[in-house]
């Protein structure tokens, strides 16, 4: 009978050191190490193992491990919201099957993720990204143009007056630094720049037809967004955030789920 129950509490304590709660083993997260440690633990799920072909959960724990740390640099990570992250991060690995707003969340740190990233501004402080202002103090970057400050931001009704510091508009919308009144970003075709953004269901398009990113000044042209089905050439052409390459890899479709295999990015790293 003893050793029956000997047997029992071992195998218990193995299948609970394998399923990916790292809080049942007690790991400390108040450093990047021990973050991206947990990290890979929960992103390697069985579902994730197998659908990426790796050798072993080791192996996909070690490329897990060296992706976290790519996106959470030494000098701005904050513990106080890690857990969160780690459990949306298991939870969106779990099936192998990940969601526009799941792969944001691991490839950009997006959602829940976004406050990992803490810098040391204060309110009022000049910034260029969230990251850089205090996220403990539920801090972003406010942008009035292409200058922001750090602040409590308040969202402002489509068409509102956005000049005071904290204001700021909703998706599609942006602070035109001249009238400061929330307007609609531009349509296809109309000249664009991180002070004066597309609307949303469009991007800001270079002349190679590359997606200009946030805070970049360069100039572009407004293009729409790729449905669901439509040919891409990367994820930021799709309005699901999601483009699929085919099997030549050349090229791809839009999506609107990623289903992990070998060839995708989220497995190759």
């Amino acid at each position: 009978m003893l050793r029956s129950c000997a047997v029992l509490l071992a195998s218990l304590a193995f299948t609970s050191a394998c399923s990916g709660d790292t809080a049942t083993i007690g790991r400390s997260v108040e450093d990047v190490a021990g973050f991206c440690a947990d990290w890979a633990e929960r992103a390697c799920t069985e579902a994730v193992v197998t659908a990426c072909s790796f050798p072993s959960p080791s192996a996909c724990q070690e490329t897990q491990e060296g992706v976290c740390r790519d996106l959470v640099p030494e000098d701005k990570y904050s513990s106080v919201k890690a857990r969160p992250c780690l459990e949306a991060v298991g939870n969106a690995y779990g099936d192998g099957v990940l969601t526009p707003d799941e792969r944001d969340l691991v490839l950009h740190l997006g959602g829940v993720c976004s406050e990992v990233l803490s810098g040391s501004i204060g309110r009022g402080g000049n910034c260029t990204e969230d990251s850089d202002c205090d996220r403990t103090k539920d801090l972003s970057c406010v942008k009035k143009g292409a200058k922001g400050t750090c602040q409590e931001a308040v969202a402002t009704e489509n068409g509102g007056d956005c000049s005071s510091d904290e204001s700021v508009c909703k998706e599609g919308y942006y602070c035109d630094a001249t009238v400061l009144h929330c307007i609609e970003g531009k349509k296809a075709g109309f000249t664009c720049s991180s002070a004066s953004p597309c609307a949303a269901g469009f991007r800001c398009q270079d002349e190679q037809g590359g997606t200009i990113p946030p805070g970049d000044p360069a100039e572009g042209t407004c293009a729409a967004l790729g449905a669901i089905g439509d040919d891409c050439e990367a994820d930021d052409h799709c309005e699901s955030g999601i483009c699929t390459l085919r099997s030549s890899g050349t090229s791809g479709v839009c999506s609107a789920k990623t289903t992990l295999t070998p060839s995708d990015p989220l497995c190759d790293f």
